[in-house]
């Protein structure tokens, strides 16, 4: 027995062997950075070359004399009559919007909800009774319809402090 674990003992050292160390098996990659980080600063100003000579090779066709020539003129009333093509694009777009913003407000205007059939209770002040804890203690309040405004008065004014029961929702709740 003990023959079979010294057997397979040393092979397990002559794999071993075999096989890299941790120092051997980064020093592939290691290498790589190091031959990359001493290229990058030539890289760096070729590339800075590159871009100079091209942004100026651009300055001298944008120069002067470009803008005295036929083709500039032709070129300049181009753009302005694209400019104007998309300035009133621009402005009819707006005003379209505009145009849904205002009948978005028309249609949450009180004298249309009003017009729809709803009532605005009026309390003292002429201020709108939202709750029955509003009502004015002498019972007198003013409805204004859609076509006019009527003054009526309670007969009973006591609150009664009843709390609305909530339906059970069936669905639980996520929090």
């Amino acid at each position: 027995m003990t023959r079979y674990f010294s057997f397979h003992q040393q092979k397990l050292r002559a794999i071993s062997r075999g096989l890299l160390t941790a120092d051997q098996l980064l020093a592939l990659p290691r290498r790589g950075f190091d031959e990359i980080s001493s290229r990058l600063q030539r890289a760096l100003c070729i590339s800075y070359e590159k871009k100079l000579f091209y942004f100026r090779a651009l300055s001298v066709r944008f120069s002067p004399r470009l803008l005295n020539s036929e083709k500039a003129r032709y070129n300049v009333k181009g753009y302005t009559i694209h400019l104007r093509r998309a300035f009133l694009r621009n402005v009819e777009k707006q005003r379209a919007q505009a145009e849904m913003a205002f009948r978005l407000l028309k249609s949450t205007s009180y004298q249309n909800i009003l017009e729809r059939g709803f009532v605005l209770a009026l309390g003292q002040d002429n201020k709108p009774v939202k709750r029955l804890v509003q009502l004015p203690k002498t019972g007198r309040m003013s409805l204004r319809f859609f076509d006019g405004e009527i003054n009526v008065s309670t007969l009973n004014c006591a609150s009664k402090n009843k709390r609305i029961k909530q339906q059970k929702d069936d669905q639980g709740t996520l929090f």
